[in-house]
């Protein structure tokens, strides 16, 4: 398992720069304009870890999320937070491991790409298959969603 970033949904993306940038000395790596997430996503490496976040890896980062839609935005003072980030090598046997230990799946990995776990906290983990996405499997297929999670 590696960690790959933590997500923060911001309310100003400017603000959010002027902050990490300017006043922490993170340094912009990547941005994307997501049409699937109907959001801009940048993301931000500390100063020592710029080498490894504008590497392929893209890790470890911070990533800043500015939803298009104005209303999905957090509120002054709600919590940001979104998710923390880990690559796993196979999506399916690090869930089947997790649900055999009694956790809770937010999201199956119904892709063969990303599921989101919670944690005891109620905090969201999201798993992202290393190489390329695997086949669906029936199991995850029909498996629900429990609950809501932070993507």
């Amino acid at each position: 398992m590696e960690y790959l970033h933590t997500m923060i949904r911001v309310r100003n993306l400017e603000e959010s720069l002027a902050f990490y940038v300017g006043l922490l000395g993170f340094q912009e790596v990547q941005r994307i304009e997501s049409e699937d997430d109907q959001a801009t996503l940048v993301l931000l490496a500390a100063p020592d870890d710029i080498e490894s976040g504008q590497s392929e890896k893209r890790a470890p980062v911070i990533k800043l999320c500015s939803e298009w839609d104005e209303a999905k935005r957090p509120a002054p003072g709600a919590r940001a937070f979104a998710h923390v980030s880990y690559r796993v090598d196979d999506i399916y046997a690090a869930c089947e491991h997790f649900l055999a230990q009694g956790g809770t799946l937010s999201r199956p990995p119904r892709d063969g790409r990303k599921a989101y776990l919670k944690t005891l906290e109620g905090m969201t983990i999201e798993l992202v298959q290393r190489q390329l996405t695997q086949a669906p499997n029936a199991k995850w297929l029909s498996m629900s969603d429990i609950g809501t999670w932070n993507d």
